[in-house]
């Protein structure tokens, strides 16, 4: 499973689509990669590249986003004065994400590009104080680039309901930071990698070749070659390359097709794991000591731990710690929960896939330990060519256990290595509370 790395909250982006909005003048709705949401209706025209800010987003307090301070405006700790993006609805359209122009916050050059400044390197700093000029270093403005550290975004995160140490769940201290050894609990959402899912399904790695055809390099010279994303010319020095990504043959895009599509929980990140002869308990970003308050050990010492000794192999379990005192219980339970929806194989860094996962939680029951995964709803979900992100948005739309709405659901592949995704139910969101 691919490493997604820090979240990109603000990146540059294109506007593929706009639509209006019944009743609205001076609004639209704006489509920008998989996210829709509403904007000015001066602000851009499709194609134009733009500043996109994910939901989660908490902005910096500045001039430029001043206009957001009545509906947006919060003080978080650790987090200090900011504007929370989160999800809303306006004139019946579901908005996610604030989409503003280029020219609010970045300098343009005479050829039409923005650009912005780089923070000055030690080097230079070196150089001003002996009064020594320096260049300043411009960064050109592309697509797909990640402006979140320049622009002073962090990720806004909901306090924690009754799991921030409170009496229930006992001190949470740490042994340490997430183990180095594991990967963390997170998916993509689907909004950002349908395009990347699809195109690993259909298409294998890119091959370049040179262009001797004299035809194709006179319409070349003349731009009368259109290019797309599966295949396009480019010139280096004085020759022609053609770059084009090779469709997969049938078996392996059949193979790659499948996914299981799990229901995902709104509990607490839970990790309990077995590596050389040792074992420990996480929550989403510490390894926690050993605490007989703690509810993360209780339900980890209740079976679970002594079935991965007994196993004896390095792996991690990862699921969600769901009960009373737990994000709210939204689904009610009496007693404390854990549903696992990972099997981390500590020796291989990889994960298991569904079929390997189900295997292994069958051979801890067998030997006693009361595991319980998260509820599967499909093992064999096709992805196709044509599935867009609104067709998935409506499995997300569902009831989970004794909520009529769902957080949502997750898509893991069926091939080793292959992509995960998450999928979250718009109602969800809009009926998040801070």
């Amino acid at each position: 499973m691919p490493d997604i790395g820090e979240r990109k909250l603000a990146t540059i982006r294109r506007v593929s689509k706009i639509d209006p909005i019944e009743g609205a003048d001076r609004i639209v709705k704006a489509t920008i990669d998989g996210w829709e949401l509403v904007t000015q209706k001066t602000n851009y025209q499709v194609g134009d590249l733009c500043l996109y800010f994910e939901i989660d987003s908490f902005l910096p307090v500045r001039p430029e986003f001043e206009f957001l301070r009545d509906k947006c405006f919060k003080s978080v700790a650790g987090l200090g004065d900011g504007f929370r993006i989160k999800t809303m609805k306006m004139k019946g359209v579901v908005s996610q994400g604030l989409s503003l122009p280029l020219s609010d916050f970045f300098d343009k050059e005479d050829d039409g590009r923005y650009f912005y400044i780089a923070p000055e390197t030690k080097w230079e700093r070196e150089r001003l104080e002996r009064r020594e000029w320096v260049e300043p270093t411009r960064v050109f403005l592309e697509e797909g680039m990640d402006v979140t550290d320049y622009l002073g975004v962090k990720k806004y995160e909901k306090p924690a309901a009754g799991n921030g140490g409170g009496s229930k769940l006992g001190p949470t201290h740490a042994r340490g930071g997430f183990p180095d050894f594991l990967q963390k609990t997170d998916q993509e959402r689907i909004q950002n990698c349908l395009s990347g899912v699809l195109k690993w399904i259909y298409y294998g790695a890119p091959v370049v070749t040179e262009v001797f055809n004299p035809v194709v390099i006179e319409n070349l010279n003349l731009g009368r070659v259109e290019n797309s994303a599966e295949s396009y010319y480019f010139k280096s020095g004085d020759q022609w390359f053609h770059k084009a990504a090779v469709r997969n043959d049938d078996e392996t895009i059949a193979k790659r097709q499948q996914f299981e599509v799990t229901l995902k929980l709104d509990g607490s990140s839970m990790t309990v794991y077995h590596n050389d002869y040792s074992y420990g308990v996480c929550s989403r970003n510490f390894d926690l000591k050993r605490d007989e308050a703690s509810l993360f050990w209780q339900q980890a010492a209740d079976g679970i731990i002594a079935a991965l000794v007994v196993v004896g192999k390095n792996v991690a379990l990862q699921g969600e710690l769901m009960g009373p005192g737990i994000q709210g219980n939204r689904e009610g339970f009496a007693t404390n929960q854990f549903f696992a929806f990972d099997v981390y194989d500590i020796d291989q860094s990889r994960y298991m896939t569904p079929d390997e996962r189900f295997g292994f939680l069958r051979n801890l029951q067998g030997i006693g330990c009361g595991i319980q995964h998260a509820p599967a709803l499909a093992h064999d979900y096709v992805l196709t060519e044509t599935t867009t992100v609104n067709d998935l948005l409506k499995i997300a739309d569902r009831a989970s256990f004794n909520n009529p709405i769902a957080e949502g659901v997750v898509f893991k592949s069926l091939v080793a290595g292959g992509p995960t995704f998450k999928v979250i139910n718009n109602k969800f969101l809009l009926a998040e509370k801070d």
